[in-house]
């Protein structure tokens, strides 16, 4: 089943395409090197396949965190871990 009017939107975003330029500069978040790639790069914002898996592997060895407030009246598992004084 098509949508009435989604063949009106797709035409309206490839109007909106060629107006565009076809290729785009970026800057990689990981080895910070400039280039000039195409709009539709498949590792964007990335220079290469390579950095994109290094940035993966920062996250995952968690050098990058998002850091948070510490607020012990909002965080849930601050009664799990504090430690039990009935226990002594």
């Amino acid at each position: 089943m098509r949508l009435r009017g989604s063949c009106d939107r797709a035409k309206r975003t490839d109007v909106d395409r060629r107006d565009e330029p076809a290729t785009m500069r970026i800057r990689c978040p990981t080895c910070r090197r400039e280039d000039e790639v195409p709009r539709e790069f498949r590792w964007r914002p990335f220079c290469s396949r390579r950095c994109k898996i290094i940035d993966l592997g920062n996250w995952l060895d968690e050098v990058y965190r998002i850091a948070t407030p510490v607020d012990p009246e909002s965080d849930e598992t601050a009664g799990a871990l504090a430690p039990d004084d009935s226990a002594n």
